[in-house]
């Protein structure tokens, strides 16, 4: 995994800014399973995040489940 960070030494103060993360990752798809891993995943990436004290964490939409979904699948991985 690589951390592109760009920390000031402060977080903001009230009012003047957020402490923001971004991720922007490659997950599994499609079974629950893959959910499951995903979670996992955003767990470590929520533990990283921490150590820079972040505010507000930010993951792709769909993240979790993925983009190539039927209406079965989602009742599945809901």
């Amino acid at each position: 995994m690589i951390y592109l960070t760009r920390v000031k030494q402060d977080i903001p103060q009230h009012g003047k800014g957020i402490r923001l993360a971004i991720y922007q990752g490659e997950g599994f798809i499609g079974t629950p399973k893959a959910v499951q891993s995903n979670i996992g995943k955003l767990e470590e990436v929520l533990k990283q995040a921490k150590k820079y004290n972040v505010q507000l964490i930010s993951f792709p939409e769909l993240y979790l489940t993925g983009y190539a979904l039927n209406p079965d699948l989602v009742k599945q991985l809901a």
